[in-house]
């Protein structure tokens, strides 16, 4: 691996999120809008591309076209120019309105971003895209699993950008600007329901998630559709706000883009599509949608080639033809479906119930120290003696444990993740105007469809990985200034930024 080759990735990616940045500033997006949606637009970019040219079986050509992308994104920084400048003054600004919250984001960045490029971590590792029996020969490439069915790569091909570029190191670069997208996305919602003050604290209780934390230096297989999902929430606020083309089309995008690598890949895409047809149709009717796409047939045109390879129909299709699953899995990602109907789902409610309950283990070890309690073996004692007894092992595939363990598998979402974002998600549900309960309704549908679908394991955190990052920006409602004094939000930053820095050294070894 030459050092040209691999500043050569590390350029092109990061030439790519400013040129969609600039672009999206340009459409009239505010800073944080931009920001939020120009790494998942690059992503989405470069997976159309990867896809296309494995599809066709001309990978080897990729090398070559990469670059030619990269030029015509320098060509676009250079033209749009102008809106860096603008950009600047406005961050700086904002840095020297809130130096706490904003010198804690940094920090944290800073670190991740150390770990991002010294590669992934064995945890987070993606799987090899030349494995397995090949089916097709136009999916040649694709990865397959033990049932010999291919899976959705629209995520998943990612990784092949930086091995075809020359730097497979920097792979963590797309938990990286996912996790960075999550926070922007976050704040240009929360900002829809609070002040900024408000709205940058909600940004550290959602990035300081230990959970997310730890996938933030990754190869993107977890965070990058959550972060995608977001991504379409904030499109389906903006087309409400102002319908317009740019963001109708990203929001379908973004939506067929979340299919990715799961035996229950289709339910969160799903969940989306019902939900922005639903609030599009109650919000403007049918009409106002129809002129739109028919005053821009050019683009809608445009959209048809990337929206039809990221559905992954092709995939889904080719395992039909050839006698498989309609959808395989990656390695690793087996799924145990919940055969005890409605009995299992209730007790898979409750025992995620009782996992959301995560303090960390710091605290577990001060309650131990100073008052001799434990929090998790209080947890398993009211399963143990309460639950179990009622429902037995309906809905499990593995025997039911509480752990705290701080790695990316069995981590869950911290003391804030139940203290503050269920309840705001409860308040949405009873309180919120209408589109903030359409959203919150249909997060909680999601969960009690994977609830229903999926046996319990200790893996499963990562379905909710979804939920608690599209439903944290609902904390700015849950959270209006009277109850959230200077000294108080002062206070809760502080919190974030410590649990932000334990998540950060568990990374580190430390």
């Amino acid at each position: 691996m030459s050092a040209i080759s691999a500043a050569s990735g590390l350029a092109q990616i990061g030439v790519l999120c400013l040129a969609a940045f600039l672009l999206f500033r340009r459409a009239g997006n505010t800073l944080a809008e931009a920001a939020a949606y120009a790494p998942i637009a690059a992503f989405m970019c470069l997976s159309f591309l990867l896809q296309v040219f494995l599809l066709t079986g001309m990978f080897r050509f990729a090398i070559w076209a990469l670059p030619v992308v990269g030029l015509a994104a320098v060509i676009v920084v250079y033209r749009l120019r102008a809106y860096m400048g603008i950009s600047r003054k406005a961050i700086m600004a904002f840095m020297a309105a809130h130096p706490v919250a904003t010198t804690g984001l940094a920090a944290g960045w800073a670190l991740l971003a150390v770990l991002a490029l010294q590669g992934p971590l064995p945890d987070f590792l993606p799987p090899d895209p030349a494995s397995g029996p090949i089916i097709n020969p136009l999916s040649s490439h694709f990865s397959t699993d033990t049932t010999g069915a291919l899976w959705p790569v629209n995520v998943t091909i990612l990784p092949l950008y930086f091995t075809a570029l020359g730097s497979p190191w920097a792979v963590g670069l797309i938990g990286w600007l996912s996790y960075v997208s999550i926070a922007f996305g976050t704040y240009a919602l929360a900002r829809r329901y609070a002040w900024p003050p408000a709205a940058v604290t909600v940004v550290l209780v959602v990035i300081s998630m230990p959970r997310l934390v730890y996938h933030a230096a990754s190869a993107g297989s977890e965070i990058l559709p959550a972060a995608t999902a977001l991504f379409c929430i904030l499109a389906l606020y903006r087309t409400v706000e102002q319908p317009n083309i740019i963001d109708l089309l990203m929001l379908i995008l973004g939506i067929l883009f979340t299919i990715s690598g799961e035996k229950l890949c289709l339910v969160l895409p799903s969940v989306l599509l019902v939900l922005g047809a639903l609030v599009l149709y109650r919000r403007h009717g049918g009409v106002t949608w129809q002129f739109l796409v028919r005053k821009n047939t050019g683009a809608v045109f445009a959209a048809l080639v990337p929206a039809i390879v990221f559905s992954q129909v092709l995939i889904f299709g080719t395992n039909l033809l050839y006698g498989k699953n309609w959808v395989g899995g990656p390695p690793g990602t087996a799924l145990v479906f919940n055969l005890d109907g409605l009995l299992g789902w209730v007790g898979n409610l409750v025992r995620y119930g009782l996992q959301i309950v995560h303090f960390t283990l710091p605290v577990e070890h001060f309650f131990q120290w100073v008052f001799g309690f434990s929090w998790i073996g209080m947890l398993q004692a009211v399963y143990d003696n309460f639950i179990h007894p009622l429902i037995d092992n309906k809905g499990l595939a593995a025997p039911f444990v509480i752990s705290w363990r701080p790695d990316s598998i069995h981590s869950w979402f911290g003391p804030l993740g139940v203290l503050l974002i269920v309840p705001a998600v409860g308040f949405a549900l009873l309180r919120g105007p209408r589109r903030l309960k359409s959203v919150a309704l249909a997060l909680s549908f999601y969960v009690a469809l994977v609830a229903l679908i999926a046996a319990w394991t200790p893996q499963n955190g990562h379905f909710f990985t979804t939920f608690f990052v599209c439903s944290g920006f609902m904390t700015a409602f849950l959270l209006p200034p009277w109850r959230m004094t200077k000294h108080r939000r002062w206070t809760l930053q502080a919190l974030c930024i410590l649990i932000l820095l334990y998540a950060v050294s568990r990374l580190y070894g430390l």
